[in-house]
């Protein structure tokens, strides 16, 4: 018998049923070709042997070969693309086109070896009643050695004993084209193992070499992908560069070319392209703005004294309000036709809270609440501005921080 895992059903006189071979006697020869007999058949240890298959799990009887020139009991089975689970007395042993297909499942959907196992149970008989024996920790054992012996097969270490054994951490991972690598696609002079080089530590497994070799195969549709997209789009850019560049004055213009070209050719030279001034948060304009109001009053020179809220405290207040706008704003254009109430009352509450602080702040803005007859009403014109109403001479440094 050549194919142990088939399966095969029977007439039980009311219905077919699932018939195990080895209840139909049915024997399963190994160390020789198939159709041959071996004149020394040696049984499997308690004569009872379990062969893991993409179909199922089945329980069938082996026999060994016991001939003179006998091979050992494991490389038998691997004769038959059977691989066994131990060395020695071996009773579990699973086909390679199982261990194929689970590798190939694990790579591309992350099945576990858990859930993989226990679909196969569930193959085998999924009503649970008959459940086949437990063979789950076989099963992981096998698949490490599996993925260990794939591995040195990759990186042409399979059939040289000595070699793998003398191989050093990390000589048998999947290179990636596109990691830097020193004297291939970056400069010698870059210096691998810097003062920050733990933060690029890599832990590459069968996951990670798989995905390296999908990536490196794969970089010719990348890139062409890419540059269509990116074609369409190069004279706009360009034209708007072009635009860009006639607002500038031609010594910067040279000036800038020559240190980025500079810092192409050598990139140990200043990076042009790094930012030297650290930009302003909204959180740090408070920071300053609360900071000032503080030294202005122990310096006495507080000149809002009399309103409910200084100058300062009254431009932090509006950069908050300008910003809930716009968060509300982007809430009320993400509103469709299939949005709940739910939603809708939750964007027309923030707004409605929002305008109510908008007008308190309006409030704050106010001189007063009196009210003035026509011809006492202020016209603002240049000539009585200044000299009714002197500008504070930090506004224009508050403003445009």
């Amino acid at each position: 018998m050549a194919c142990p895992t088939h399966i095969v059903q029977g007439w039980n006189g009311s219905y077919f049923d699932k018939v195990l071979l080895c209840d139909l006697r049915m024997q399963y020869q190994v160390g020789h070709l198939a159709g041959e007999i071996c004149p020394h058949p040696h049984p499997a240890f308690s004569n009872h042997f379990t062969i893991i298959d993409m179909n199922g799990i089945h329980d069938v009887t082996l026999d060994f070969c016991s001939c003179m020139q006998k091979r050992p009991f494991a490389m038998q089975l691997q004769g038959s693309w059977l691989f066994p689970a131990m060395d020695t007395e071996p009773c579990t042993a699973i086909t390679t086109a199982a261990l194929e297909q689970f590798q190939m499942l694990t790579f591309m959907g992350k099945i576990l070896a858990y859930e993989y196992y226990h679909s196969l149970v569930h193959l085998t008989n999924n009503t649970g009643v008959m459940a086949p024996s437990d063979n789950f920790d076989a099963f992981i054992r096998v698949v490490r050695e599996w993925s260990f012996i794939r591995l040195l097969k990759r990186a042409g270490m399979g059939n040289d004993h000595g070699r793998w054994k003398a191989a050093k951490p990390g000589s048998c991972t999947m290179e990636c084209l596109a990691c830097p690598c020193p004297g291939i696609n970056i400069p010698d002079y870059v210096d691998p193992e810097g003062p920050n080089a733990w933060e690029h530590m890599l832990y590459i497994d069968q996951h990670f070499g798989d995905f390296n070799w999908q990536k490196n195969v794969s970089q010719g549709d990348t890139l062409l992908h890419k540059i269509k997209d990116a074609m369409p789009k190069a004279s706009d850019h360009e034209y708007q560069f072009e635009r860009f560049m006639a607002l500038l004055p031609r010594d910067n213009i040279v000036k800038w070319t020559k240190m980025v070209e500079d810092w192409e050719v050598d990139r140990t030279k200043p990076n042009p392209f790094a930012r030297t001034v650290a930009s302003k948060t909204e959180a740090t304009m408070h920071l300053q703005l609360s900071q000032e109001d503080a030294q202005d009053e122990m310096a006495g020179l507080d000149g809002d004294a009399l309103h409910a809220m200084s100058l300062k405290a009254m431009i932090s207040q509006g950069i908050q309000l300008e910003s809930s706008q716009q968060r509300i704003s982007h809430l009320n254009k993400e509103l469709g036709a299939h949005s709940t109430d739910l939603q809708r009352a939750q964007v027309l509450e923030k707004s409605n809270r929002l305008c109510h602080s908008i007008e308190l702040w309006f409030v704050v803005q106010e001189d007063n609440g009196l009210s003035f007859p026509a011809y006492s009403l202020p016209l603002y014109l240049p000539s009585s501005i200044l000299l009714a109403h002197p500008c504070d001479k930090t506004i224009p440094t508050a403003v445009l921080v």
